[in-house]
């Protein structure tokens, strides 16, 4: 991800000047415009567990939703990707509430190993969308799209209900041989989800058998700027068998990486797209899930770092950036 100032959303605890040195030195050393700085009081913390505990309501409420909304209100909200947490905010949160329509959605019994009711504030953050949703199912080790451990095979079918559908029927198209049918099954679906590889590999196929080589390479290099990076795929796909020694061919396979099905590649992360179940981004919200990194920038007080101590650490982090 190729951040930049603009691309972060600055939240400060406003209630003490140690929270807001933490938060001016930040703003100073990467340059934050005003516009990417939200002020926020009265953040509730846990009488019985502490000034680093929260809930799951007191977040949405005081924290999520704010953020959100001042993000909309100054249209930021197609340019923000992480969420810079100022010291003095609860580090997790109580999401009773969310675990348990989760269990009940799903018939499973509660295992305090596997579904502990706390998380970290940067992992509600990231998860905020489905977290408060009907059905949040974030609390599954499969559930971050993004980087998800359990990845699919590259080239499977990635979506659900009519477009699930729409994919099967080109791909049925395609196996039969009717290409030419094929190719304008894969051109719909790609309209939308321009992003998704094995939509655009797909294509490519298709253009390949019908001898349009310039195509079918033009679609590979976008693929492989997406991050598709299946160097022995490529180079035993019998699609491809005409053109596997054309130079533009060769280009594209020379430095590509060969990594086996399952094995996510590096992509850019953007919080705006909707990341499919194959860690590709959709094109609709219905097939993806949209995601917001985020970060604390320190955490001071008793037991804790001193304000002096984490100042020093973001110095030496914006120093060491480019090393």
């Amino acid at each position: 991800m190729a951040q930049g100032p603009e691309n972060v959303l600055v939240v400060v605890n406003a209630e003490s000047q140690d929270f807001l040195a933490v938060a001016n030195k930040y703003i100073g050393l990467r340059d934050i415009p005003a516009c990417n700085v939200l002020y926020l009081h009265g953040i509730t913390t846990s009488k019985k567990h502490g000034v680093e505990s929260g809930n799951s309501k007191n977040f949405k409420r005081e924290i999520l939703d704010q953020l959100l909304k001042a993000m909309e209100d100054r249209g930021l909200e197609n340019q923000i990707d992480c969420i810079a947490y100022s010291a003095g905010f609860p580090t997790r949160f109580n999401f009773h509430p969310e675990l348990s329509r989760y269990l009940k959605q799903t018939g499973q019994k509660y295992q305090i190993r596997i579904h502990a009711p706390w998380a970290s504030i940067t992992s509600l953050t990231y998860f905020h969308r489905n977290a408060f949703s009907k059905r949040p199912n974030f609390v599954k080790l499969d559930a971050n799209h993004f980087a998800n451990p359990r990845r699919m095979k590259v080239l499977a079918n990635p979506f659900t209900g009519k477009a699930a559908k729409q994919f099967d029927a080109a791909m049925s198209s395609m196996s039969a041989g009717n290409f030419e049918r094929a190719i304008d099954q894969w051109i719909e679906l790609g309209r939308i989800h321009r992003e998704q590889v094995p939509v655009i590999y797909a294509l490519a196929r298709c253009f390949a058998f019908e001898g349009e080589n310039k195509r079918a390479i033009a679609l590979l290099n976008h693929a492989k700027e997406l991050g598709f990076a299946s160097k022995s795929l490529l180079e035993r796909d019998p699609a491809f068998a005409k053109i596997r020694t054309l130079p533009d061919f060769t280009k594209i396979t020379t430095d590509m990486e060969d990594l086996p099905d399952g094995l996510p590649p590096t992509r850019s992360f953007s919080g705006q797209k909707y990341w499919a179940k194959n860690g590709w981004a959709s094109g609709t919200s219905d097939q993806g899930e949209r995601y917001l990194l985020s970060s604390v920038l320190a955490v001071t007080g008793k037991n804790q770092s001193t304000v002096e101590a984490s100042l020093r650490r973001l110095e030496a982090s914006a120093r060491a950036d480019g090393t």
